[in-house]
């Protein structure tokens, strides 16, 4: 019977015979990723912005901010929901996004996840080039990007898209759109904790039973 119980235990979900790993781990994600500020002071990493030199009124150069995004993500077992809000802030901010993305972590290829470093200035790669070359814009690295897809590139994500175009008004000023996805991001305002999250991100998708595509 004892062996049995046991034979029974290992045949269980993924998710479920790693269930105490994958918490802690989605424990550590939430606590430094999300913002916590009535709870443990913490303002969260789910903030990015690139800006562009500009000139004030006085003639001194400065710089304004072009586009910011906010995000924080909800989960429950393995199943995830991504919230991401554009900065109205910005110089460029005609349109206002505000976008949800709801996926099951075993549908993700881990082998997609991959962190892109921008610039403060222009946002340009801060990654190196085949030649492990970097751009001459490559300066002041300061934020992140961590863009995942689907195994197979299967529609799995469900998206929810609200756009809101500030210049308009009546029927124009909102749009809504729902639809289904492959790929889906996190931002970030430290590209070093971007691949420390990166690696907890990859570990709880190869926990739950994500695999990478065969091609």
């Amino acid at each position: 019977m004892r062996s049995l119980v046991i034979a029974v235990a290992l045949l269980a979900p993924g998710c479920t015979f790693h269930k105490s790993e994958l918490d802690e781990t989605l424990e550590w994600m939430d606590n430094t990723y999300n913002a916590h500020e009535n709870v443990s002071g913490s303002y969260g990493h789910g903030r990015m912005a690139w800006y562009a030199p500009a000139k004030s009124p006085s003639g001194e150069r400065t710089e304004v901010l072009v586009s910011g995004e906010t995000e924080s993500f909800t989960y429950k077992g393995s199943r995830m929901t991504l919230h991401a809000e554009s900065d109205p802030a910005g110089n460029e901010a005609e349109i206002v996004h505000k976008a949800t993305f709801v996926f099951d972590l075993k549908d993700i290829d881990p082998a997609s996840i991959n962190v892109k470093v921008g610039s403060h200035l222009g946002d340009f790669s801060c990654e190196a080039d085949a030649d492990g070359e970097k751009s001459i814009m490559a300066e002041n690295c300061d934020h992140a990007e961590l863009n995942f897809k689907t195994r197979n590139e299967a529609g799995l994500i469900d998206e929810d898209w609200r756009s809101i175009f500030t210049k308009l008004t009546g029927a124009d000023h909102e749009s809504a759109k729902k639809d289904k996805t492959n790929s889906a991001y996190f931002v970030f305002n430290d590209p070093d904790y971007a691949k420390r999250f990166a690696k907890a991100f990859t570990h709880a998708v190869e926990l739950c039973g994500g695999k990478a595509s065969p091609f």
